[in-house]
């Protein structure tokens, strides 16, 4: 158990929950957690490449029309990375998985 005082792999898969909002307060109350760290890590990153390709698709289709399907789809592999993650399953997002791990050892506690 970290700082929040929940099990290691539900902290891993709520981090995952409400996307940047969960992944920063996992990023801070879980330092010390590796497991907790990196998934934080790639929902944080996870939730960046949803939120550009959210803005991409409303400045290249001048409306909203591809906007709810980039929201839906977004949430959806949110989701599922933290029923993944709750089945303490590690899968790694391909190109953000590796963003990810530089970024949890960046905020890693000092030793």
């Amino acid at each position: 158990m970290g700082n929040s005082g929940l099990p290691r792999h539900v902290a891993a898969g709520l981090s995952y929950v409400l996307g940047p909002i969960t992944a920063v307060i996992f990023l801070v109350l879980d330092r010390a957690d590796p497991l907790v760290r990196y998934h934080a890590s790639q929902s944080l990153a996870l939730s960046a490449v949803i939120a550009v390709a959210w803005i991409a698709v409303a400045i290249l289709a001048m409306g909203f029309a591809g906007m709810p399907i980039i929201f839906w789809l977004g949430f959806i592999f949110l989701l599922y990375m933290a029923v993944m993650s709750f089945q303490s399953k590690d899968w790694e997002i391909p190109f953000i998985g590796d963003y990810s791990q530089k970024l949890a050892d960046k905020v890693s506690p000092e030793e």
